[in-house]
């Protein structure tokens, strides 16, 4: 899946001629790519584990297996955390925020591409540039 989304990347940068900026947008969209990957990942393993183990607590308990409180405790203390480690970190906030930075820097590179907007006249590249970094580092965070 990464792979080949990193290969649909390589059509938006080809025709910006200035190497240094192409290597920056190519450089963003691969980094935003690959985060957001790892999140996206990381969001469905976890959330699914506790699935899993919360799934598991009314059979353990039913099985009247030794220890069976034990083990149902454990489980149901395991899944607590997990789902707070979830909410704490803001996992799925992350991949939605690499997500959403990804489009938007692919939606500045097509409107670079097609001299549309700001991008038609001779600034463009400058204008495109500071584009890019107003969406990286928004004025918010400075």
């Amino acid at each position: 899946m990464i792979k080949d989304e990193m290969l649909s990347l390589g059509h938006l940068t080809k025709s910006i001629d200035n190497e240094v900026i192409r290597r920056r947008i190519e450089d963003l969209l691969a980094y935003y790519t690959k985060k957001a990957t790892y999140y996206q990942y990381a969001y469905y393993i976890l959330s699914i584990v506790i699935i899993v183990i919360n799934a598991s607590i009314p059979v353990i308990h039913h099985l009247h297996v030794e220890k069976s409180i034990v083990i149902v405790s454990i489980s149901s203390a395991v899944a607590s955390v997990i789902a707070s480690i979830i909410t704490l970190l803001n996992i799925k906030d992350i991949w939605f925020r690499y997500r959403r930075n990804i489009k938007i820097l692919k939606k500045e590179c097509m409107l670079f591409n097609c001299q549309c907007g700001n991008y038609n006249g001779e600034d463009k590249e400058k204008i495109f540039i500071v584009n890019v970094e107003d969406i990286i580092c928004p004025k918010s965070e400075n």
